[in-house]
């Protein structure tokens, strides 16, 4: 990780280095319990939304790309599920970063039992699965 520009480059861990892609931590906030993550800058124009983005709302929107890597645009947070207040306000940080929000999806995470917080060891948070 590029800790000085939130950079960092992520692959399976059965995969050589070289094939990790770049991930932009653009937005975090620790206590509100968000991240917002993107792989790669804003720098295809998505014809398909109107010019609300850039902080004055006047600049076409922007997605990172196609593909596997440089592309994507993530909302984590560390609420299984998240209010709508929290998203709706990480929304509005990426429209005003230029990101088109039109590349999100809801992902259902209600029925994700079996995974809980273990500790957090050296800035690392590590899983482990439940057993019954």
């Amino acid at each position: 990780m590029d800790e000085s520009g939130g950079q960092l480059k992520v692959a399976p861990c059965f995969l050589p280095k070289w094939t990790a892609g770049p991930y932009w931590v653009v937005a975090y906030d620790e206590q509100e319990g968000y991240a917002l993550i993107s792989g790669g800058p804003p720098k295809y124009v998505d014809n398909n939304t109107d010019p609300i983005c850039g902080e004055d709302g006047n600049l076409p929107c922007c997605k990172t790309g196609n593909g596997i890597n440089n592309s994507g645009l993530w909302i984590f947070t560390r609420e299984r599920n998240p209010s709508n207040g929290l998203v709706d306000k990480v929304q509005q940080i990426a429209l005003a970063k230029g990101y088109s929000t039109r590349v999100l999806f809801n992902v259902d995470q209600s029925s994700c039992d079996g995974i809980v917080p273990d500790v957090v060891n050296g800035g690392n948070l590590r899983r482990r699965m439940a057993l019954p």
